[in-house]
């Protein structure tokens, strides 16, 4: 028996193609729940990292949380909000102690349990990645 590639190759790629589309657009909703995040902050003088635990409500509010800094301090997180947009892009401030860290450009993945992004905050830049528990 003869194989056909190109024939295989159009049906592993129309199997493809078409999951990809299948999948739903975000909401602010899917963003609901706790999700560990850990920042990487660097400014003129140094580079540090936090890790955080956050609780975000479905109205894209910080419910709850608490972050780490790589030093062993605990700072708390006050309530802020994060909003999810139909294209999975995320915008918004968290505010960490006494720093507000606002999200320049931030994606949450369309499986809605990875986001990652960078943004700014009074001192520095800072990067950020996440995994929804």
């Amino acid at each position: 028996m003869k194989i056909q590639p190109i024939k295989y190759g159009l049906v592993a790629t129309s199997l493809f193609l078409g999951s990809a589309t299948a999948q739903a657009a975000c909401s602010q909703g899917n963003f609901a729940g706790t999700w560990e995040v850990f920042l990487t902050k660097a400014d003129s003088e140094s580079i540090s990292w936090q890790s955080c635990s956050l609780n975000l409500a479905k109205n894209g509010t910080i419910s709850s949380g608490t972050c780490k800094s790589y030093e062993g301090t605990e700072l708390s997180v006050n309530s802020d909000k994060i909003t999810v947009s139909s294209d999975c892009s995320v915008t918004g401030a968290i505010v960490i102690g006494t720093e507000t860290y606002t999200i320049s450009d931030g994606q949450i993945s369309k499986n809605k349990f990875d986001m990652a992004g960078v943004g700014t905050t009074s001192a520095g830049l800072f990067t950020f990645n996440g995994v929804k528990k």
